[in-house]
Protein backbone atom coordinates (compact mmCIF):
# COMPACT_ATOMS: atom_id res chain seq x y z
CA UNK A 1 0.00 0.00 0.00
CA UNK A 2 2.80 2.42 0.87
CA UNK A 3 4.71 1.83 -2.35
CA UNK A 4 1.54 2.27 -4.39
CA UNK A 5 0.94 5.61 -2.68
CA UNK A 6 4.56 6.71 -3.24
CA UNK A 7 4.29 5.89 -6.95
CA UNK A 8 1.01 7.80 -7.34
CA UNK A 9 2.03 10.89 -5.29
CA UNK A 10 5.72 11.00 -6.37
CA UNK A 11 7.04 12.94 -3.35
CA UNK A 12 10.38 14.81 -3.48
CA UNK A 13 11.90 12.54 -0.81
CA UNK A 14 10.32 9.10 -1.12
CA UNK A 15 12.38 7.60 1.74
CA UNK A 16 11.19 10.12 4.35
CA UNK A 17 7.65 9.86 2.95
CA UNK A 18 7.80 6.07 3.38
CA UNK A 19 9.08 6.50 6.95
CA UNK A 20 6.28 8.93 7.78
CA UNK A 21 3.72 6.64 6.14
CA UNK A 22 4.93 3.61 8.14
CA UNK A 23 4.85 5.52 11.44
CA UNK A 24 1.35 6.78 10.71
CA UNK A 25 0.23 3.27 9.71
CA UNK A 26 1.59 1.81 12.97
CA UNK A 27 -0.11 4.52 15.05
CA UNK A 28 -3.44 3.92 13.33
CA UNK A 29 -3.13 0.17 13.78
CA UNK A 30 -2.29 0.50 17.50
CA UNK A 31 -5.17 2.93 17.94
CA UNK A 32 -7.54 0.49 16.21
CA UNK A 33 -6.40 -2.39 18.46
CA UNK A 34 -6.75 -0.21 21.57
CA UNK A 35 -10.25 0.83 20.47
CA UNK A 36 -11.28 -2.79 19.86
CA UNK A 37 -10.04 -3.76 23.33
CA UNK A 38 -11.97 -0.90 24.92
CA UNK A 39 -15.11 -1.78 22.93
CA UNK A 40 -14.88 -5.43 24.00
CA UNK A 41 -14.37 -4.41 27.63
CA UNK A 42 -17.30 -2.00 27.44
CA UNK A 43 -19.57 -4.62 25.87
CA UNK A 44 -18.59 -7.10 28.59
CA UNK A 45 -19.38 -4.58 31.34
CA UNK A 46 -22.69 -3.68 29.68
CA UNK A 47 -23.66 -7.33 29.48
CA UNK A 48 -22.85 -7.75 33.19
CA UNK A 49 -25.11 -4.80 34.01
CA UNK A 50 -27.97 -5.73 31.65
CA UNK A 51 -28.38 -9.32 32.86
CA UNK A 52 -29.51 -8.46 36.42
CA UNK A 53 -31.70 -5.61 35.18
CA UNK A 54 -33.48 -7.82 32.65
CA UNK A 55 -34.16 -10.44 35.35
CA UNK A 56 -35.55 -7.78 37.71
CA UNK A 57 -37.73 -6.34 34.94
CA UNK A 58 -39.03 -9.81 34.12
CA UNK A 59 -40.18 -10.29 37.70
CA UNK A 60 -41.70 -6.81 37.94
CA UNK A 61 -43.55 -7.18 34.62
CA UNK A 62 -44.99 -10.52 35.67
CA UNK A 63 -46.07 -9.06 39.01
CA UNK A 64 -47.76 -6.08 37.33
CA UNK A 65 -49.60 -8.34 34.89
CA UNK A 66 -50.91 -10.50 37.72
CA UNK A 67 -52.03 -7.41 39.67
CA UNK A 68 -53.81 -6.03 36.60
CA UNK A 69 -55.65 -9.31 36.08
CA UNK A 70 -56.76 -9.29 39.71
CA UNK A 71 -57.90 -5.66 39.47
CA UNK A 72 -59.79 -6.29 36.24
CA UNK A 73 -61.57 -9.15 37.92
CA UNK A 74 -62.61 -6.85 40.78
CA UNK A 75 -63.44 -3.68 38.85
CA UNK A 76 -63.60 -4.70 35.22
CA UNK A 77 -61.80 -1.47 34.27
CA UNK A 78 -58.96 0.63 35.57
CA UNK A 79 -59.79 3.65 37.68
CA UNK A 80 -57.12 5.97 36.32
CA UNK A 81 -58.68 9.14 37.77
CA UNK A 82 -59.20 7.56 41.20
CA UNK A 83 -62.92 8.43 41.26
CA UNK A 84 -63.73 5.14 42.96
CA UNK A 85 -60.68 5.15 45.17
CA UNK A 86 -60.94 2.93 48.23
CA UNK A 87 -58.67 3.83 51.11
CA UNK A 88 -57.03 1.32 53.39
CA UNK A 89 -58.24 3.25 56.46
CA UNK A 90 -61.81 2.52 57.51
Amino acid sequence: MAIKEIVTKKPCDPVSYLGFWLLNYRRCRERRQWQLQKDNELNYLRSMIEEPISKEEEFSVRGEEEEEKEEEGEQGMHDWNFKHYKTMHT
